[in-house]
């Protein structure tokens, strides 16, 4: 179980598997919903993988990530992507998407770490990119290290703009809080 790991890793992410209900159709045959949940785990993986092996414009590497991850007990990988040709709202939604997943069962409010990667063509803007530290940087503990970077990468179509965030002391939602969560999702 979980419990046990906890004492044994720098950082724990916890999927619960009851979550996949929030974000598939409950008609969707079993074997595809735990496809589409490990494809949100591919993502994760490769973001942080991406983080290490791609050289940013404001750069982010395996030491960033140690630093943010190292001893740092629950921690939670985000990823949101938007297309669109308004710039300030697509990095907001992208960062809004990142803090959102439904399968992560985590309080993002004391957090008191942060590495935060953006992702844009060479269109995106030193002010998209501080918006979307801003965004984030405000839904944490105000006295975070927050460690940030950005990447060009043209081959995102549609003007997307992605935005990677792993948040390290995070505060996990109990049982009876995910419960009462997805008994509020089936009413609405």
């Amino acid at each position: 179980s979980w419990h046990l790991l906890k004492d044994r890793v720098d950082a724990l992410i916890t999927i619960h598997n009851d979550r996949l209900l929030n974000v598939i159709q409950h008609d969707t045959p079993l074997l595809d919903a735990f496809v589409i949940c490990d494809d949100v785990l591919r993502q994760a993986v490769q973001g942080i993988s991406n983080l290490i092996i791609t050289p940013g414009i404001i750069n982010v590497d395996f030491a960033d990530v140690k630093t943010i991850l190292e001893k740092s007990g629950n921690a939670m990988i985000g990823l949101g992507e938007v297309t669109g040709n308004d710039a300030q709202d697509r990095v907001l939604q992208a960062a809004e998407k990142a803090l959102s997943s439904p399968l992560l069962d985590v309080d993002i409010r004391d957090a008191n770490k942060a590495l935060i990667n953006i992702t844009g063509g060479d269109d995106m803007t030193l002010g998209e990119a501080e918006s979307a530290v801003n965004a984030i940087s405000s839904r944490i503990h105000k006295n975070s290290h927050i460690i940030w970077g950005a990447t060009i990468d043209n081959t995102l179509e549609n003007k997307a703009i992605r935005v990677l965030a792993v948040l390290a002391g995070v505060k996990p939602v109990t049982e009876s809080e995910v419960k009462e969560s997805m008994d509020l999702d089936s009413i609405s």
